[in-house]
């Protein structure tokens, strides 16, 4: 292994950050979160000018700014305050290793937690590193993925419009054009019905667009899903 530590995210936690990039993306061309994004721009900062950008060009300079949840055998060192590096003699028996090891990993968790002003969670961490999602926020990725395209690919195309059966069916074909492959479950399949289109549907669509604005504030603010404050709480 060579000594570029820069981390390598699991797929699940790379699909969240492109959302994330996503929905900061809207943020920048909304007047209606300037001060949100105003506030925020300092934290943002190491991101760089997105705007234009795809997110995989982005992604292949700026991928090093996100946490790395894997543990791995590392052969040379950088700082990081988001990692515990620890040197474990082979002689140890594998009981008395592991034993050490949550010794040192807890006290360290509970310092970072101390530094952050967090509490400490067994469960889910600390959040060491300043890009990361927001703790105790629960991101479902196929179902906001929607929400995002829903809202970037046909509701601000279409201006803005009216949450109705009109717009039902410009979503409808969007999700046929074959431009995605995620589907829309809870709506009709041919366009060709509009009044099978019921309330329910409509009332569906309308909590996408809500969800997206929610979204697009929490980017904004630097605490993506959600959260207080920005940067993740801090």
């Amino acid at each position: 292994m060579s000594g570029n530590l820069r981390p390598v995210p699991r797929p699940s936690t790379k699909q969240h950050i492109r959302i994330w990039f996503e929905f900061y993306k809207l943020a920048l061309a909304d007047p209606r979160f300037s001060g949100s994004v105003d506030s925020s721009r300092s934290y943002y900062e190491p991101w760089g000018d997105v705007a234009g950008l795809s997110f995989d060009k982005w992604w292949a300079v700026r991928s090093h700014l996100f946490d790395d949840l894997r543990v791995r055998e590392v052969q040379s060192v950088s700082r990081n305050d988001a990692v515990l590096y620890l040197a474990l003699p082979l002689a140890l028996g594998t009981k008395r290793a592991m034993q050490q090891v949550k010794e040192l990993f807890v006290t360290k968790q509970r310092a970072v937690s101390e530094r952050l002003g967090e509490q400490p969670n067994k469960s889910t961490g600390v959040g060491a590193a300043r890009f990361s999602l927001t703790r105790g926020s629960e991101l479902r990725g196929r179902t906001v993925d929607t929400v995002l395209r829903v809202y970037r690919d046909v509701y601000l195309p279409a201006g803005c419009p009216p949450i109705g059966k009109e717009f039902a069916e410009r979503v409808i074909e969007y999700f046929r054009s074959g431009r995605t492959k995620l589907k829309v479950h809870f709506l009709p399949t041919s366009p060709d019905n509009p009044g099978g289109i019921s309330q329910d549907q409509l009332r569906q669509l309308r909590a996408y667009i809500k969800r997206a604005d929610s979204l697009i504030l929490a980017a904004a603010k630097g605490n993506f899903p959600g959260g207080r404050g920005v940067g993740n709480g801090s």
